[in-house]
C-alpha cells in the first residue's frame, strides 16, 4: 500500500529531505525517532489502514533514514522550521501529528507554528529501564 505514496526529495539549507506524501485536505504527518529507517516504512501498518481520501506526509530527518547527511551543524529547532515549511507547503487545512520518540521532540517546535493542527498522537517504545524502575 506504500505505493499510494510518491517519494520526493526537498532541497533545503541544511540538506535534502527524503518525504514519502499522499495529498488530502486532513493530513496525517509521521515524524519517527532517530536511526537508518525509512518513516514511511515503519509506519506502513499504520498508513496501508488509512482511508485514501486522507493525506499522509512521512519525513526522514537529516541524517537518518534516506534523507541527506547534514551540510553543516545545525540545531533541532532549525531542523524543525524547515519540516514546518514542508508541512505548510501541503495546504492541508486539518493536520494531525503522529511521532515517535525523537519525533515528539520535532513536533512540540511544528505544532506551535501550525494553525491547521488538530490532533498530536505522541507513541514511546516501551523498554526494559520503563518496565524497571530505578532505584
Amino acid at each position: 500500500m506504500l505505493n499510494l505514496l510518491k517519494d520526493r526529495y526537498i532541497n533545503t539549507s541544511l540538506g535534502t529531505f527524503k518525504v514519502s506524501v499522499r495529498p488530502g485536505d486532513t493530513l496525517l504527518i509521521f515524524l519517527n525517532g532517530y536511526g537508518p529507517y525509512d518513516t514511511a516504512q515503519i509506519f506502513q501498518p499504520i498508513i496501508q489502514k488509512i482511508p485514501k481520501e486522507i493525506g499522509v506526509l512521512a519525513i526522514d530527518y537529516l541524517d537518518s533514514g534516506l534523507s541527506s547527511f547534514s551540510t553543516r551543524s545545525f540545531l533541532l529547532t532549525d531542523e524543525a522550521d524547515l519540516i514546518t515549511i514542508i508541512i505548510q507547503n501541503q495546504h492541508a487545512s486539518k493536520i494531525v501529528i503522529i511521532a515517535h520518540s525523537l519525533g515528539g521532540f520535532y513536533a512540540l517546535s511544528i505544532a506551535q507554528k501550525l494553525n491547521q493542527l488538530i490532533g498530536f498522537i505522541g507513541i514511546e517504545p516501551i523498554t526494559k529501564e520503563v518496565l524497571r524502575p530505578t532505584r
